[in-house]
């Protein structure tokens, strides 16, 4: 069940039994004396409610942190590989500009661009 269908559902609960507790109040104590000293145990109710909505919240709030750590985690991984990113991109370009003047540093550029995918190839299988 989806979080928006039970939350739907729990309103839709809370709602209904709210409006017909009156109703089964008065079939199961006719007389108004013993209705109202029932009434008082309606304290214990709004106990009960007022603490499952506080848990609520807690719970809310660990879900919350969780969603930002993880949201953190993600945005470093997509930092250090848009990092890698510009690396290859800057040793193609290198590459590229000294193909026909120096062959060491293209090689050199070669052997950077590797190790630099070999850390692009860990990072993603990292994330799974």
């Amino acid at each position: 069940m989806s979080p928006k269908r039970l939350f739907l559902s729990s309103l839709c609960f809370v709602v209904i039994l709210w409006i017909i507790s009156p109703v089964i109040l008065a079939c199961l104590f006719p007389e108004l004396e013993h209705r109202s000293k029932f009434a008082d145990t309606y304290a214990v109710i709004n106990s009960l409610f007022s603490g499952l909505g506080f848990v609520a919240l807690i719970y809310t709030i660990g879900v919350q942190q969780k969603s930002i750590a993880n949201e953190i985690n993600l945005a470093q991984k997509n930092n250090r590989l848009l990092s890698l990113t510009t690396l290859l991109q800057y040793y193609s370009m290198e590459e590229g500009k000294y193909k026909d003047v120096d062959q060491s540093i293209v090689a050199q550029a070669k052997a950077k661009k590797e190790h630099i995918l070999t850390l692009v190839d860990k990072e993603i299988h990292d994330e799974k």
